[in-house]
């Protein structure tokens, strides 16, 4: 699952939220349990953990044919 987090510019956690019932892929949103509030002109960090790794790399091509004789 996707973990949301709301930090304040100092770097202070406000609000976490981890995301359920989520498609597989595309816009995805989940409701804060309680509401935060936030006030105009002062900013926010908004971040969020995939728990999750990438897939691996495609293998290397082959090497080239050696060349004719």
């Amino acid at each position: 699952p996707h973990i949301g987090h709301i930090w304040s510019a100092t770097g202070q956690e406000l609000a976490t939220v981890t995301f359920t019932n989520e498609g597989e892929s595309g816009w995805q949103q989940q409701a804060l349990a309680t509401p935060l509030t936030i006030q105009a002109g002062t900013t926010y960090i908004v971040s969020v953990n995939i728990n999750s790794n990438p897939p691996p790399p495609p293998p290397p091509p082959p090497p080239p044919p050696p060349p004719p004789p």
